[in-house]
């Protein structure tokens, strides 16, 4: 820690030791450069082209400019300081909602939507067309949600997915019902309109290789298909 303290005071008296020489050499530039500016207004350096142009455009904007710095410079670096630190606040609060917005999203941007069942598979056996036909399911952001026509009650799990499995890889962790809290393995397929998902029955199966199911698997197979909006 001290030797932290002494390198900051360190720091901190070059610092200034460089300060107090840059103001030094201003002021002796301001004495040189008053020479000309004075010949310009009362002698005959107006009438000389170069000397006046030179006096007009470089040695009298540097003198002012100068003498602002050296007169208000701590005030002229603590606004820049808070105009730059708050550009980059702002550059970085943006790029984080940019990047914010899609890669971390849990639900692929081609997933969200409403998708209606046109086939139903569990232990190797097929759901009847009436069950099938009132079984949806909708994804938003984050969340997959079943819907059907025989239950007041919506089931709602949170989704995690990973494209990059082959098969793509989802978790489900169910927000109601009887599984509520624990979380189920799945895979799933997109071509087209048509999705397909299989999930294991309890938290504690594997996660499936295939989209099939036999007789005792505790694995089910739903076919869906893209609900146009």
């Amino acid at each position: 820690m001290i030797h932290y303290m002494n390198d900051s005071y360190s720091e901190s008296k070059s610092i200034s030791m460089k300060t107090a020489t840059i103001r030094s050499l201003l002021r002796w530039l301001h004495i040189v450069l008053s020479i000309p500016i004075l010949g310009y207004i009362y002698g005959p350096v107006a009438s000389i082209p170069a000397a006046s142009f030179a006096t007009r455009y470089v040695f009298l904007p540097f003198v002012v400019l100068s003498g602002l710095w050296m007169w208000k410079g701590h005030w002229i670096r603590r606004k820049l300081s808070a105009g730059f630190t708050l550009l980059a606040s702002l550059v970085m609060l943006t790029g984080s909602n940019l990047l914010a917005t899609e890669p971390d999203a849990a639900v692929p941007q081609e997933l969200r939507g409403t998708w209606q069942a046109t086939a139903l598979e569990a232990h190797g056996q097929s759901a009847p067309p009436m069950v099938v036909g009132g079984f949806r399911v909708e994804f938003t952001a984050d969340k997959m949600i079943i819907k059907k026509r025989t239950s007041r009650t919506d089931l709602e799990s949170v989704v995690k997915v990973n494209a990059a499995t082959s098969p793509k890889s989802m978790d489900l962790t169910s927000l109601n019902g009887p599984k509520k809290g624990q979380t189920t393995l799945g895979i799933y397929s997109l071509q087209g309109d048509v999705l397909k998902i299989c999930t294991c029955e309890f938290s504690n199966d594997p996660r499936p290789t295939e989209f099939a199911t036999r007789e005792n698997d505790r694995l089910g197979v739903m076919t869906l298909r893209r609900v146009a909006e």
